[in-house]
């Protein structure tokens, strides 16, 4: 291998290994755990109603997650049926580009994707072609998210 390749690799490796020692990964771990609760927190809050009158059933499965420099963690995947449909709210990943995280949205109809910016901050991507778009998460874009995944 030549001299100045293997003279590059080191300086990347070096720069990697600096960057990699001034982040504290622990912690963004732990807010991205957080992150996710606080979303489920509001779908439990935004179903609250149908699932106590029993048109909604709710569940929580752990699942383990492993990504660079935050290494093997637990977190939820969190499930709902209404009648014979399911829609899965999993959570994909912390280390995202133009985000904090990301959890996808599985219906029997589609796909949609939420994604968190620090605060934290929840949104429903919209669009990611030609750039990224999204929409803030409340109530009216939940709903509106459960109706474009869900069968009609």
């Amino acid at each position: 291998m030549a001299k100045d390749l293997v003279e590059f690799f080191q300086m990347k490796k070096q720069r990697s290994d600096e960057e990699s020692a001034a982040i504290d990964w622990g912690k963004r771990r732990e807010e991205w755990i957080s992150a996710i609760e606080t979303l489920y927190a509001s779908i439990e809050s935004w179903l609250r109603e149908p699932v106590e009158k029993g048109i909604v059933k709710l569940y929580r499965r752990a699942r383990q997650i492993e990504e660079a420099h935050l290494g093997l963690y637990s977190v939820d995947d969190l499930e709902f049926t209404v009648g014979d449909e399911k829609v899965l709210f999993a959570p994909k990943a912390r280390n995202i580009v133009g985000a904090h995280g990301r959890v996808d949205v599985r219906g029997e109809a589609g796909e949609a994707m939420l994604v968190v910016q620090p605060g934290p901050r929840w949104s429903v991507v919209a669009s990611r072609y030609p750039t990224l778009r999204t929409e803030a998460l409340d109530e009216n874009s939940f709903n509106q998210t459960l109706q474009a995944v869900m069968r009609q």
